[in-house]
């Protein structure tokens, strides 16, 4: 089942500040991954290895998923496709977990549904379904 739903009248403040954000995040691709092409950017909460929550920007390019932080978009780590091995995802919760064979895995929980980039760069929102993710503030 799909978590998301198109929302292209409706906005919420998470979305906004997501929205928000969007053009840094190219620019800050386009210096450190040219030929990348930045597809959606969403608001997460990420547990680290020691445990900590960790309020996070998660940002899909075309080959790689960043880890940015959201009040200052600075990029924090890149996760190639290729090193996913897989992902495992529940739907009630909005929590879903990148498994890494190299690394450790990593644990996320969306907060807000994000909103997808088109090839101009223009955000379109996207709204979670009922039920699903937990709010923590970032």
């Amino acid at each position: 089942a799909d978590l998301f739903e198109e929302s292209p009248n409706r906005s919420s403040a998470g979305t906004t500040h997501i929205k928000e954000r969007v053009p840094k995040i190219r620019k800050l691709l386009a210096k450190s991954a040219p030929g990348e092409l930045l597809t959606y950017v969403t608001a997460v909460n990420k547990k680290n290895e020691h445990g900590r929550v960790q309020a996070r920007l998660l940002a899909l390019t075309n080959a790689a998923v960043y880890n940015v932080t959201y009040k200052d978009c600075k990029l924090k780590r890149r996760i190639g496709f290729d090193a996913i091995a897989s992902v495992t995802s529940e739907e009630s919760t909005g929590s879903f977990v990148l498994h890494m064979p190299r690394e450790y895995d990593y644990l996320y929980t969306a907060t807000h549904a994000g909103v997808a980039v088109d090839n101009e760069g223009s955000p379109s929102e996207y709204l979670l379904k009922a039920g699903a993710g937990a709010v923590l503030a970032p």
